[in-house]
């Protein structure tokens, strides 16, 4: 797949030039070799990997691979003044290692970031898990720690994170260059991600463990549709049915 379908000076954005946050993340997807997926849960989703509308453009592609069910990598431009990219991977079920969020949103004023690798065990009882998966991404937390100085008002949020995660709020340069900055940390966090986590994971065998994994994982990925604020917006800019397949493909 080009990468062509991932540029970010394709959509009209006024008042500033958005990070290339695409363009930094797709090579290391990319390298993945991902399968596209045209439907899920029963939808025909090729209909939002170039979307055209009034009041916002963007894509939206979903892929899959061996290991992951779903990877999904969107650019959206509301207004022509706010641009964002949102990132999700998840599991499939006979894997029980971390889902992957993250988004950027960023306008002329603002930036906001999120991101993380939620954990489908429990931190405390399976302490290996942290040490496994989570643990070895801690030196590069530390070197962007300037980054991840907010905390996130929902507690739905909170509620399942990792020991790692990044919530920021930043007013951008005059350059912009401390956002391309973020956008280079949310690459270098997702690249450990696809090649110390996804790559080294192996299926697990343990009956328990995958059971409780697999209702996690479908709890956290029911609370994102549910809760995310950002689904009122979808649905006044691309309807009831337009909107429910973005929230199914982000998560």
């Amino acid at each position: 797949m080009s990468l062509k379908l991932f540029n970010s000076k394709a959509f009209t954005v006024e008042g500033f030039t958005p990070s290339p946050t695409p363009e930094y993340v797709w090579p290391d997807i990319e390298k993945l070799n991902p399968r596209p997926i045209s439907t899920w849960e029963g939808m025909d989703v090729t209909d939002i990997q170039e979307m055209r509308k009034p009041m916002m453009d963007g894509c939206m592609y979903s892929f899959e691979t061996d290991k992951l069910e779903k990877i999904n990598l969107g650019f959206l431009v509301f207004m022509k003044r706010m641009a964002g990219t949102f990132i999700t991977l998840f599991p499939r079920d006979n894997y029980d290692f971390p889902v992957f969020s993250a988004e950027l949103i960023e306008n002329p004023g603002n930036l906001h970031f999120l991101m993380d690798m939620h954990p489908l065990r429990d931190l405390v009882i399976d302490e290996w898990y942290r040490q496994k998966y989570l643990d070895p991404v801690e030196p590069l937390w530390k070197e962007y720690a300037d980054i991840h100085n907010d905390v996130n008002p929902n507690n739905w949020w909170r509620s399942f994170l990792s020991t790692y995660p990044v919530s920021g709020r930043h007013k951008p340069a005059e350059d912009r260059s401390n956002i391309n900055r973020v956008a280079e940390y949310l690459s270098k966090y997702l690249d450990y991600y696809l090649t110390e986590v996804v790559a080294k994971a192996g299926p697990q065998n343990d009956a328990a463990g995958l059971e409780f994994a697999n209702r996690k994982k479908k709890a956290i990925r029911m609370i994102y549709r549910t809760r995310d604020p950002g689904a009122g917006p979808l649905v006044r800019v691309m309807g009831v049915e337009g909107a429910k397949k973005i929230v199914a493909c982000l998560f």
